[in-house]
Formats: C-alpha cells, sequence, structure tokens
C-alpha cells in the first residue's frame, strides 16, 4: 500500500476525471437520463463523490443515494443507514427509500454484520454530467 501511494503520488484534477471516467464505464448508468453511479466499495463511491463535488463543484447538497441490500438484513438497516449517512456526511432523508432484494441467499456469509449493501449514487438534475462521462468514455476507448 505505501509503495502504491508513493507511486501514484498526489491526484490531480485530470488524474480524478480519467478514474472516475473508468468507474463509471464499469459501474455506472449509461442508459436514462440522470447521473447514477453504482457500487458496495465504500472507498470508490467516496472517490466519485470527491470527483463530483471537487473536479465538477456540484454542490453536496445535490448528491443522494439509494440503498439496494436482501431483504435479510431488514433488521439492521438502521445501521447500514448510518453507515452511509455518515461516510457520505447525507442526512438519511437524503438516502432514499430502501431497495430491498427478495432472494433468499444460498449460503451464509462472515460479513454478514458488516455489509452494508449497494449504494446508487446520484447527482440530481444532471442529465449533463452523464453525457459528459459518456463523451469521456468514448475519449478513453481510443
Amino acid at each position: 500500500e505505501i509503495q502504491g501511494r508513493i507511486e501514484v503520488g498526489k491526484l490531480s484534477d485530470r488524474d480524478l476525471t480519467i478514474a472516475a471516467t473508468a468507474l463509471f464505464w464499469a459501474e455506472g448508468s449509461k442508459t436514462g437520463s440522470r447521473f447514477v453511479f453504482i457500487n458496495s466499495d465504500p472507498k470508490m463511491i467516496l472517490l466519485m463523490v470527491r470527483y463530483l463535488t471537487k473536479v465538477l463543484k456540484i454542490d453536496h447538497f445535490r448528491i443522494s443515494a439509494t440503498i439496494q441490500i436482501n431483504r435479510v438484513h431488514e433488521k439492521r438497516i438502521e445501521s447500514v443507514y448510518q453507515f452511509w449517512s455518515e461516510l457520505l456526511e447525507l442526512p438519511k432523508e437524503r438516502l432514499g427509500n430502501t431497495y430491498y432484494i427478495n432472494v433468499a441467499p444460498k449460503k451464509k456469509y462472515l460479513n454478514h454484520d458488516s455489509y452494508n449493501g449497494i449504494l446508487r449514487l446520484s447527482a440530481s438534475n444532471r442529465a449533463s454530467l452523464q453525457y459528459k462521462l459518456l463523451g469521456y468514455i468514448r475519449a478513453l476507448r481510443q
């Protein structure tokens, strides 16, 4: 990890744009008319929020999210909301209605009590952001 930090160094706005574009290419919604980024990795979500707020200057109040999680976690949903709310510094009201997956898991996971679901990150009224990132993806594909 230390060697990686040394080799990568401090990320410039261009670096963040390339990283966010690649992440959006892999994990973003490329259909519809609004920006949506979906992932369960908190660090990846934070990198995307950093890109949105630092590079694109999107006001933090325009960012919202929805949690998608299996119904087996329903009893601990408040701790899941608490986790994402604190991580993103968003009031719980900006974490929309939870989308529950109603399929019974085929195995028992060791991380059941620490799993926080999948987060669908969106920036309100930002269809232009999605189109911008789609243009960046075309540039990366060259």
